[in-house]
């Protein structure tokens, strides 16, 4: 009966991934829950978690809703940046594809005029 014998290397697909951090301490779920006043995305809804390290988002269909509802769950590590959030944020509303949609947040946000509530 032959031997099969098993090659000397595996090979296998690793994911890298360099994306910016942000070493700045402030209020990631605050700033995402302000975002999400203002791109109010229709026929969802989105809960908002303080992940562990990245970027993770969950999303789904409603059934119980209607045609056309949808849930998306949102977790924002501690070094995301506001770019990042705002890009997610803008892709789960339908805004993605809008021009400048994420700089025209971000200057509302840095000037005060998405304040807290």
């Amino acid at each position: 009966m032959p031997v099969r014998e098993e090659p000397a290397f595996h090979e296998r697909d690793v994911e890298r991934r360099y994306d910016a951090i942000d070493l700045e301490d402030f209020d990631r779920i605050g700033f995402a829950m302000r975002a999400l006043e203002v791109l109010a995305p229709p026929h969802m809804t989105v809960a908002v978690y303080p992940g562990c390290i990245d970027l993770n988002i969950v999303r789904g269909r409603d059934l119980s809703r209607g045609a056309g509802a949808s849930w998306a769950i949102v977790g924002i590590g501690r070094h995301v940046t506001r770019q990042r959030i705002l890009l997610a944020l803008a892709e789960l509303a339908g805004h993605a594809e809008s021009p400048f949609v994420v700089d025209l947040l971000l200057a509302a946000d840095s000037s005060g005029a998405v304040a807290d509530s």
